[in-house]
């Protein structure tokens, strides 16, 4: 997938460009939804299942095959947690959860300091030279996680936004200057 050049001089002129008043409506509803997880300190099997379908559908038949009490143990455990790569680790010790995934569920139950990490915030940052590290933003690294998370909390900070806001209005430039499909289908030869 080809990603036009981008007419920002730098970061903070993209966010300024691109960041919108909110946050859009569904992801609101969900994450108003989510509010007793968060309380409560651990996600349900349901809750599980509606981040995924968030985030990304094709994953739900892994995220069904956990069991309930174990979403329940690990989830509490990350929630705890302070250590960030230990909290993305425990995340990760779910069936279907990966790093994009665990980044999802700590977004939208987090959303002052949490974003989520995919392809098109990654490839934005790539192209503007900020990150070096994985050109086709995929198969990320946890420690490519901590990056992001590092950055998006500094312009939180800066522009007086939620993590989640400026890593939406990445997401939203993405999609304006995307040229073809986001994701590259294998030809057979």
């Amino acid at each position: 997938m080809a990603l036009k050049k981008l007419p920002y001089k730098n970061i903070n002129e993209l966010i300024q460009k691109n960041l919108p008043d909110e946050d859009d409506q569904h992801t609101v509803n969900l994450s108003r939804l989510l509010q007793p997880s968060r309380r409560r300190g651990w996600l349900t099997k349901t809750e599980l299942e509606m981040i995924c379908r968030w985030k990304s559908p094709r994953a739900i038949r892994l995220i069904q095959s956990n069991h309930a009490a174990t979403i329940r143990k690990v989830t509490k455990a990350a929630f705890q947690v302070k250590d960030e790569t230990e909290k993305m680790r425990l995340l990760t010790l779910l069936k279907g959860v990966s790093i994009p995934m665990a980044s999802a569920v700590l977004t939208l139950l987090y959303p002052k300091r949490y974003g989520v990490i995919d392809i098109r915030v990654w490839q934005i940052l790539h192209q503007m030279k900020i990150v070096e590290t994985n050109k086709r933003g995929t198969a990320f690294r946890v420690a490519e996680w901590v990056e992001l998370l590092v950055l998006l909390r500094k312009l939180s900070k800066q522009f007086g936004q939620s993590v989640r806001l400026i890593e939406y209005s990445i997401f939203l430039a993405h999609q304006r200057h995307q040229v073809g499909t986001l994701y590259q289908t294998l030809k057979n030869d």
